[in-house]
């Protein structure tokens, strides 16, 4: 049969690209992720063409007559092409679209013809109120990146962990502080004092993070990825008043959280991720992170019996990670602004994740605290040297910060400990705080003289907070033996745990 086009001002309503990505992780303590690449969760790509058969906007009456009138001319059984524009295509190469038989490019350029018959083309009489539209689809298959661009953290908490430690830790480098600055250090010093509450609660930390190359990844971007959703497998039915989510970030604002009884999941969704102020300067990505989400559960009995849960990640960014771009143009090859026929890019990276519970369980993070208290000793540098000395001899760098005091005879330091180890940051947090007073000294001398001197004493308390990884009793005995080291320096009198 012999083909025939002709030309019609018919506009698409728009234009999509999507791409999807799977991945499957096992999380604990460590994390291993890789690509699934078989089956319905392969990575896979597709452009999608919409025109809507309305008779006004896309599909117009004088695009019906321009067809009516031009197929006049052509034998009734001659197949039909009408051709309403082109696709301008940039870094489709390696995707399969550029050897796809039904887009045939040729130059980076393909045509987009309709079949009259095949999509059912309305002609004038049946174009008024018509509610069909025409959907032109062409799948491919884009290259998986060189490295996976998410990581997925998962990780058992306790509620005094302080956030962002390392945000305090670089105030702390000898230069002059602003008083925003002060005030934040303030708000972290005030978490070092408060009583713990007992809780049976189990506290999960979650966060996402994401690694884009230039052109996907953007600085300060205005419309940045988020979590369209989380879903975790849950053993038993759930009140919305026994789980709580909250990010924690400057609002902690708080979450909508569902168990869904269908799947027997519990899920979340619409996590925006904050966007990176410039790139990285050593790997070139963009690296963007979600708030920390911090999922509390009251009465977690059933979740001790299990050794694990399995849970999808599912992650949305409004651009195509393979970086297809198209472009659209009228069939007189007229450039056709966006706004009249947008191309909309989205990718979709899914993550079904297993989490290992009983791995998680032996490396919670730990906030042991302790309270020191000696009587006789006054608090001045020297004071403060020699505990930057004894953190120093347990491997932790130390650094220290004088403190507003309270009143004119409190003094106040914060001194910070950090210890890199294999996958995590240890921190020992102290808050020094020294009154003093006078004493005076009575001396009787020979002759019935009394000789008396004035000497500086003082009252020293010191609360110690650890932020720690690692089994419970290695940690119990660093806290401890730091408490000793501390004990001998100062000569207590009296001591308060």
């Amino acid at each position: 049969m012999t083909e025939s086009t002709i030309f019609a001002r018919i506009f698409p309503k728009s234009i999509k690209i999507f791409e999807r990505y799977h991945y499957q992780a096992e999380i604990g303590y460590t994390q291993h992720m890789e690509e699934k690449a078989d089956g319905d969760e392969k990575t896979q790509g597709r452009l999608e063409i919409i025109i809507p058969y309305d008779g006004e906007k896309y599909f117009t009456t004088q695009a019906a007559a321009d067809i009516q009138r031009q197929s006049a001319k052509i034998a009734r059984n001659e197949e039909v092409n009408v051709r309403i524009g082109y696709l301008s295509f940039a870094k489709y190469k390696g995707t399969g679209l550029e050897s796809n038989p039904e887009l045939q490019i040729t130059g980076d350029i393909a045509p987009v013809d309709l079949q009259r018959h095949e999509h059912q083309l309305p002609n004038l009489i049946n174009l008024s109120g018509n509610p069909n539209s025409c959907r032109i689809r062409y799948t491919y298959q884009p290259k998986s990146p060189d490295n996976i661009p998410v990581k997925f953290k998962v990780a058992i908490a306790d509620e005094n962990v302080f956030e962002a430690p390392a945000t305090v830790w670089d105030l702390l480098d000898g230069r002059p502080l602003t008083e925003a600055e002060h005030q934040r250090i303030d708000e972290r010093v005030k978490g070092l004092v408060q009583q713990e509450r007992l809780s049976t609660d189990l506290i999960f930390d979650l966060q996402a993070t994401l690694k884009l190359p230039d052109g996907i990844g953007v600085e300060n971007d205005e419309t940045p990825p988020k979590i369209s959703r989380v879903s975790i497998q849950w053993p038993v039915a759930v009140s919305h008043n026994h789980i709580n989510l909250r990010l924690m970030d400057k609002d902690q604002s708080k979450i909508r959280i569902v168990y869904n009884p269908e799947q027997r999941v519990i899920e979340w969704r619409d996590i925006p991720f904050v966007s990176p102020k410039k790139k990285s300067l050593s790997t070139g990505l963009y690296f963007y992170k979600t708030p920390k989400m911090r999922l509390t559960i009251d009465q977690p009995g059933e979740l001790y019996q299990m050794p694990a849960l399995e849970g999808k990640l599912e992650l949305e960014i409004l651009r195509a990670f393979s970086g297809l771009q198209v472009k659209y143009f009228s069939a007189t090859g007229q450039n056709i602004d966006t706004e009249q026929v947008p191309v909309e890019s989205k990718t979709q990276i899914t993550v079904n994740f297993n989490l290992s519970l009983s791995d998680s369980f032996d490396h919670k993070t730990l906030t042991p605290y302790q309270q020191l208290h000696f009587e006789g000793v006054v608090l001045d540098e020297m004071r403060i040297a020699d505990i930057e000395n004894i953190l120093e001899h347990y491997g932790f760098m130390a650094r220290a910060l004088k403190l507003n005091g309270r009143s004119g005879s409190l003094k106040r330091y914060l001194v910070v400990g950090c210890q890199k180890q294999t996958m995590e940051q240890s921190w020992i947090w102290l808050l020094v705080e020294g009154k003093s007073s006078q004493t005076m000294r009575q001396k009787r001398m020979p002759g019935d003289h009394v000789y008396s001197s004035y000497m500086e004493t003082g009252q020293l308390t010191i609360h110690m907070r650890g932020q720690l990884h690692g089994d419970m009793l290695s940690l119990s005995n660093l806290m401890s033996d730091v408490q000793n080291r501390l004990k001998e320096q100062f000569h207590y009198l009296s001591i308060v745990d």
